[in-house]
């Protein structure tokens, strides 16, 4: 559920995109050093972006890095959160957390810079509206059969913790963000069970998260042995921070067939997702006709040419790999400016500051699917009287 500008609650289905807008030539947005940007740094892009996701109606973003051990952090953000506010109209709602490598942590001089990080995050962005949950990390490596009471469910458990204790009183959401990972515990799975590693032994382990999200690339959202799967593993809202597929040139010559392969599976997402007056798998039986999902977040806006990517003459990431599909899971494909080359970020001109968004056919077929913005009660029309 979420508040409404009237003062009441309504359902909420996230439906939008994974987020980075790193450039041609720049390596992956970062929160580690004094001298990393992330995602939520650079105004021009943001404004640019989330106006383009308000024209497929998309509602809500998450991204991979936070960077608060930049001087002047609250504010280097503050831009780019307020674009996804919009006032209000049309926002977009945004998952944040910091990136972490693999927990349980190495050593406990790495775990206090993180809750540190974790509650600084918190503190300087619980009062904003556009912000509505925060993810204990995003892919990070280690194992959850490790049993309830391991570090790996301490450290994780000590993350949620800091999130909660500094919200103040801003009601915000705890969630995670994590790798498909078969449950694997003898005591929890007598027999395996594919993907849901992470929210069984999180059940068991009393992981104080208020949705689960987990990054499944297979099945579809569609299967009925996964909806099944999570209906047995939890009655938290569940929701896919990401998913979709590649655009590889080399695999898949024919980019329009496989956006309609990526439709199909958007539209999976929609018929199984909760909506306002749809009652889904809440009893005691599970229900293959109700929705199990609190929606989902497609990988991703644009191409990352900083993952596996072609080097130039200059070493910079300068083409999209061949030899890899993480180059190519954007619903926009990147080109630079006509005359511009791709240089390190600090020598850009201000003419070739942005990249051009090249859309996919993904991007013209979205709206026949989110057929309208939601929740309903912020797609504000403004209306001027004479």
């Amino acid at each position: 559920m979420i508040s409404t500008p009237s003062g009441g609650e309504t359902v909420f289905k996230m439906r939008g995109f994974s987020y980075s807008n790193a450039r041609i030539g720049e390596g992956a947005p970062g929160d580690a050093s004094v001298t990393d940007t992330d995602s939520l740094m650079k105004p021009r892009l943001c404004k640019r972006d989330f106006d383009g996701m308000r024209a497929v109606n998309a509602n809500a973003i998450k991204v991979y890095a936070f960077n608060v051990v930049f001087s002047g952090s609250k504010a280097a953000h503050q831009a780019c959160l307020d674009y996804a506010w919009n006032n209000g109209v049309k926002p977009i709602f945004i998952e944040l957390s910091i990136w972490i490598g693999a927990i349980p942590f190495p050593d406990s001089t790495s775990r206090v810079a993180m809750l540190s990080n974790y509650a600084k995050m918190v503190q300087e962005t619980a009062d904003h509206p556009a912000v509505m949950s925060y993810a204990v990390g995003s892919e990070f490596s280690g194992d959850p059969n490790a049993g309830p009471t391991s570090p790996y469910w301490t450290d994780f458990k000590a993350v949620a913790s800091t999130i909660r204790q500094n919200m103040g009183n801003n009601k915000k959401l705890i969630t995670t963000a994590v790798y498909q990972t078969t449950c694997t515990s003898p005591t929890l799975c007598p027999k395996q069970v594919l993907d849901l590693g992470h929210v069984i032994n999180g059940e068991a382990a009393g992981a104080d998260v208020d949705f689960w999200g987990v990054d499944i690339y297979s099945p579809h959202p569609g299967s009925a042995w996964l909806r099944e799967s999570i209906f047995k593993a939890t009655k938290k809202p569940f929701v896919l921070p990401e998913y979709g597929l590649t655009y590889q040139p080399s695999l898949t010559p024919n980019s329009a067939a496989k956006a309609v392969q990526e439709l199909v599976e958007v539209k999976q997402v929609e018929t199984n997702s909760f909506a306002s007056g749809r009652d889904g798998n809440d009893g005691s039986t599970f229900d293959a006709n109700a929705p199990i999902y609190a929606g989902a977040l497609l990988f991703e806006w644009h191409d990352e040419y900083w993952k596996a990517a072609a080097p130039g003459s200059n070493g910079l990431p300068c083409a999209a790999g061949l030899n890899s599909a993480q180059p190519w899971y954007g619903k926009n494909a990147l080109a630079l400016k006509p005359g511009c080359a791709c240089v390190a970020p600090e020598q850009r001109s201000d003419a070739c500051y942005m990249d051009d968004l090249v859309p996919r056919a993904i991007m013209s077929q979205l709206t026949s699917a989110w057929t309208a913005y939601e929740p309903a009660a912020y797609d504000v029309q403004l209306t001027i009287v004479a």
